[in-house]
């Protein structure tokens, strides 16, 4: 009868091989090789909370430490210190409410030069985020252009995308049209 000790008769009921144990047992009192830079990333990120892998390597950089990106992102995804400030999960301004009102039919159809100013205009709304990127650090810009020069003819800037924002170059314009000899079409999207 062969004799077992209990670290042998523990692998066999797990289904491990001795091996396998032995080698766990190798990683687990293993000092770590990264503490240092593991400290200093992590003076960085108390610092600059907001900072991604790239930026700390750029801050380690500056520090006269050589480190590849890949261990240094490897170092944060270990110790949890990866930013989600810039992710692209955010929700992007969306005004669309659904169908609001008649729709007018495609008046330009794909049609977008013209022979005389002021006969072809279109118009949109932009939104531009600065700073913190939040809700309170973004601003509107509603330019109308003319489609025969590619010229602005009227904008308006606003830190609301509300009615006023879009009406105040639309009547800007009316007063500069107004006697032209022929119609004039303003184009937006629906």
């Amino acid at each position: 009868m062969k004799y077992h000790t209990t670290k042998t008769l523990i692998l066999k009921a797990l289904r491990i091989s001795r091996s396998t144990y032995y080698y766990i047992k190798s990683i687990q009192n293993k000092p770590d090789k990264h503490a240092e830079i593991t400290k200093i990333i992590k003076d960085i990120k108390d610092k600059n909370k907001s900072y991604g892998y790239r930026r700390v390597c750029l801050e380690l950089t500056n520090r006269r430490y050589r480190v590849n990106h890949k261990l240094v992102l490897k170092i944060m995804k270990k110790n949890n210190l990866l930013s989600s400030s810039y992710s692209r999960k955010t929700r992007k301004y969306n005004s669309y409410r659904g169908q609001v009102g008649k729709l007018k039919s495609n008046q330009l159809n794909r049609r977008f030069n013209t022979d005389r100013p002021y006969q072809k205009l279109c118009t949109d709304i932009s939104e531009f985020r600065y700073g913190n990127c939040d809700i309170n650090h973004r601003i509107y810009l509603s330019p109308i252009m003319d489609l025969f020069s590619g010229e602005i003819i009227s904008y308006n800037i606003s830190s609301h995308p509300n009615m006023n924002c879009v009406m105040k170059p639309l009547k800007e314009v009316i007063q500069l049209v107004k006697d032209l000899p022929y119609r004039t079409t303003i184009h937006s999207d629906q």
